[in-house]
């Protein structure tokens, strides 16, 4: 019998080959590689048990690094066919042109992508065309950014008569997710300031 541990890692790599399918159907020829980052692209994701099946908890985070840019129309219509394949409920599915790694600023979202992600198709060096940015090269832009993105989990994870009648099953975990997004946020400002910033949950706790 496989472990918890081994039945997430079998879901994720369902999934990761259910997204290169899809991807590199869909925008063959101007894909150079596809990147997952985010907690999962770390492998941090959170996995939960319905049943007999094993489900992400959070959202998957794609970016697509292409020769040339995409037609935003098709990215749309392919980040809907993977929401139907993959059955979930978000997928972050963006795009940036080769040319542009190099130029990217040093701000959280880029020191992740460079420190904490991981190439799932395409050239496997890729990240290092990024920056290699330094924790201290992090400003405190990026605490203005995290409060303005968080203020959505006050404003978007619950309804007005959450706290009064209570909620559970889906809506329980996506407030729950939300909540920790939050607290992170505020761990992630302090880390910034001290010049201590990490792209891993597990390093920053």
């Amino acid at each position: 019998m496989l472990s918890k541990s081994e039945l997430n890692r079998k879901k994720l790599n369902k999934d990761i080959n259910m997204m290169v399918r899809v991807i590199t159907q869909s925008f063959e020829g101007s894909l150079i590689s596809i990147i997952l980052y985010g907690s999962y692209g770390r492998d941090e994701g959170a996995f939960y048990a319905s049943g007999k099946s094993i489900n992400v908890y959070n959202d998957y985070d794609v970016l697509l690094v292409v020769s040339k840019k995409l037609p935003s129309d098709k990215i749309q219509k392919v980040k809907k066919k993977l929401l139907d394949c993959l059955n979930i409920r978000f997928i972050d599915l963006s795009q940036k042109p080769v040319k542009k790694l190099k130029q990217l600023k040093p701000l959280i979202f880029n020191f992740d992508l460079r420190h904490g992600s991981s190439v799932i198709w395409g050239d496997p060096n890729i990240l290092k065309k990024i920056p290699h940015f330094k924790p201290n090269q992090l400003t405190l832009v990026d605490a203005e950014i995290l409060y303005f993105t968080r203020l959505y989990t006050f404003f978007g994870s619950i309804d007005e008569n959450g706290f009064i009648n209570g909620i559970s099953g889906e809506q329980s975990r996506f407030f729950r997710n939300q909540m920790a997004k939050a607290i992170l946020a505020v761990i992630d400002v302090l880390l910034l300031q001290k010049h201590s910033y990490h792209a891993s949950y597990r390093e920053r706790n």
